[in-house]
Order: C-alpha cells, then structure tokens, then sequence
C-alpha cells in the first residue's frame, strides 16, 4: 500500500479509534482530529475523508459545508457517518461517496476507503 492519508473527524474518540486501528492496520496513514476546527490548515490534504457527522443537526450541516469549500478537501472523497438517514436532497451538495448509518459496519467502511483510494483489497 501507499500509505494513502485519511482524516478521521469525530467528536466520538471510541469511533475516532476504531476506524483509525483498522485502518492503520491495513497500511493507510490515519490523522484524527476532534472537530474541524483541528485539522491541519497546511495547502497538503487527505486522499480521504470520514466524518461523523453526529446527528445532524444543523451545525454539523454547516460544518461539512464548510469542510467542502476549502481548496484542499473540495475534492477529497468523502464518507459520512450519521446518526440517521438523511434525505438525499440534504447529501446532495456535499457530494460523499458513501454515507453509513451508525452502528458503524467497520468491513463495508473499509470496502469502500480501500476503493477510493485505489487499493487492492487484503485481509
């Protein structure tokens, strides 16, 4: 593997680590961040981005909107996890590649990072 970069947004450190240990164990270089606001503000972005989104209020909304303006991650890929389905109208202008609904299904999470950063699958 590359060494692919993922960013992990959660205010949740149980999620935070439980995707980090999964997928640092598949060789992808994980940055873990407790809201936005702590990401590095550096030109170099991720290859991907999983943000917990919490429940989606309005605020997490607003954050995410935020997270696709920025020059660097406007065209990461990005997977949210939500505490509910939303409607498809709401996704729509962030553009995520894959949604989960939480209790997260940490194989279908990794299924999908492996795919959009191009990796081969391993087990």
């Amino acid at each position: 593997m590359d060494g692919s970069t993922v960013w992990i947004i959660s205010c949740d450190p149980d999620t935070r680590r439980l995707i980090s240990l999964n997928l640092n164990r598949r060789g992808f270089q994980i940055q873990e961040f407790l809201s936005q606001g702590e990401r590095p503000s550096s030109e170099g972005g991720p290859q991907l981005i999983i943000r917990d989104a919490g429940l989606l209020d309005e605020p997490d909304w607003e954050a995410i909107g935020a997270l696709r303006r920025l020059p660097s991650t406007k065209e990461m890929p990005l997977i949210l996890l939500l505490a509910d389905a939303p409607a498809a109208s709401r996704l729509a202008p962030f553009q995520p590649v894959r949604w989960f609904e939480k209790l997260l299904a940490i194989d279908a999470l990794l299924l999908v990072a492996r795919e959009e950063l191009g990796e081969q699958r391993s087990g």
